[in-house]
């Protein structure tokens, strides 16, 4: 019994600590290795999830990328609430910049919480 009560501590625990810091999540996005294919914009993402992917993340902006030809960027966000299961990512750019088109080849999400 004391066991499972523990465990329930833990979890809460947990689950107040993220509310307070963020759900922290890491984003990569891989550029295409084609010519003209990175850009100089800033770029975001917007996370969807929850029941029925009503719930999103807002814009996040993947600061510090280099968004390069044939290059792989990583991102460690924090988001304010777990967009547990994922339905949809969205990303985008603010079309700044010289260059501003881009060749998004994949992205993918992990969430980085460990229980």
């Amino acid at each position: 019994m004391a066991n499972r009560y523990t465990l329930l501590f833990v979890q809460l625990f947990i689950l107040l600590f993220f509310c307070v810091v963020g759900i922290p999540y890491a984003i990569t996005v891989r550029t295409g290795d084609l010519p003209n294919a990175g850009t100089s914009a800033g770029v975001y993402c917007i996370m969807y999830g929850g029941r029925g992917g009503e719930r999103n993340s807002g814009k996040v902006w993947l600061t510090n990328g280099k968004f390069q030809r044939g290059r792989t960027d990583l991102f460690n966000v924090e988001v304010l609430e777990l967009l547990s299961p994922l339905s949809r990512l969205d990303i985008g750019h603010d079309n700044k910049g010289a260059g501003a088109g881009w060749f998004l080849e994949e992205a993918s999400i992990i969430v980085k919480i460990i229980l």
